[in-house]
């Protein structure tokens, strides 16, 4: 039986998902569906059969199937730099009144830093670009 384990942005657990279906490509298709459902919620996930690794999904490429060095191509062009933004309240406690960059981080990442004392919000760019913004828990 196929085995999907993914890793959503806003947890930081892997959810394992078993197939429904009794066949490898139902599986997938039915994998496919639900990525494709909760797009933009999830980070990565691998589908196992027989135990061992039949491919990768990247938030990146979508439902696209990818093999290892597709995978590691993904994860690498994923990368981006995180900017933190700091509250008025720590800026004035501190002094500092800049944010703080963090480069090649990865998306799955903010929450993290989120966490951070006086961080009011984590912005993601990818170049000048703003792609993601993560604040109060929530992404925006």
């Amino acid at each position: 039986m196929p085995l999907l384990r993914i890793k959503y942005f806003d947890n930081s657990e892997v959810k394992p998902m078993k197939g429904a279906k009794k066949t490898l490509e139902g599986c997938l298709k039915c994998y496919e569906k639900h990525l494709a459902k909760n797009s933009g919620a999830w980070a990565w996930a691998v589908a196992y059969y027989q135990e061992s690794i039949y491919c990768y999904y990247h938030y990146s490429t979508g439902t696209q199937q990818l093999d290892k060095k597709g995978y590691a191509k993904a994860l690498k062009d994923s990368s981006c730099n995180l900017y933190l933004v700091y509250s008025y309240e720590h800026k004035t406690k501190t002094g500092n009144y800049k944010g703080k960059t963090i480069p090649d981080a990865s998306i799955s990442d903010m929450p993290k830093y989120s966490n951070y004392p006086g961080v009011e919000k984590v912005e993601a760019y990818k170049g000048s670009k703003l792609i993601k913004t993560y604040q109060n828990g929530r992404w925006i």
